[in-house]
């Protein structure tokens, strides 16, 4: 069948639209998030970060996990406030007021400005501790490397029916 350059926009369009639908993060329905889902099962259970993906014996895509990485963050904590407040009022408290304020710009004492005061090797003020917190990697959904002409190639006469596959996937 001959088609003119609108009725080949027109079908460009519609392949757009149900690519669209089935590649869309975020929706566990669709065919994205049955991948999202796999990937993340792998990385959860294997630690699999990357998967290539084979047309017969050509590599046409990579789906690669996208993982936040671990984090640690010191910071000090107030346990007993009259003790901070009485170790506040001495001159390693004046100190550390001094020290924040005019050295790094900082007008008011948060828990940011005292763990500044731990890398420059002040002392722990009284009534305080210093905690650890730490957040895991997590896992934040795909992303897809495809190589548009060796999926063509591969799939080769098999193509039409591909397409059509596509049109046949649920929303």
């Amino acid at each position: 069948m001959q088609i003119n350059d609108m009725q080949r926009l027109a079908v460009a369009v519609a392949l757009e639209k149900v690519a669209r639908r089935v590649t869309r993060t975020g929706d566990p329905g669709n065919l994205r998030g049955a991948v999202d889902e796999d990937m993340r099962r792998d990385w959860e259970e294997k630690g699999a970060t990357q998967r290539k993906v084979m047309l017969g014996d050509a590599q046409v895509a990579t789906i690669t996990a996208k993982v936040s990485s671990p984090t640690v963050r010191r910071r000090i904590v107030i346990r007993d406030y009259n003790a901070f407040r009485d170790w506040f009022k001495t001159d390693a408290g004046l100190d550390l007021i001094i020290n924040v304020m005019c050295s790094r710009d900082v007008d008011v004492l948060t828990d940011h400005a005292l763990d500044m005061t731990i890398t420059d090797g002040i002392a722990v003020p009284d009534g305080c501790e210093i905690v650890e917190e730490s957040t895991p990697a997590r896992f934040g959904g795909t992303q897809v490397r495809v190589n548009e002409e060796a999926v063509a190639t591969a799939l080769g006469a098999a193509l039409p029916d591909a397409v059509m596959d596509a049109f046949s996937l649920p929303a």
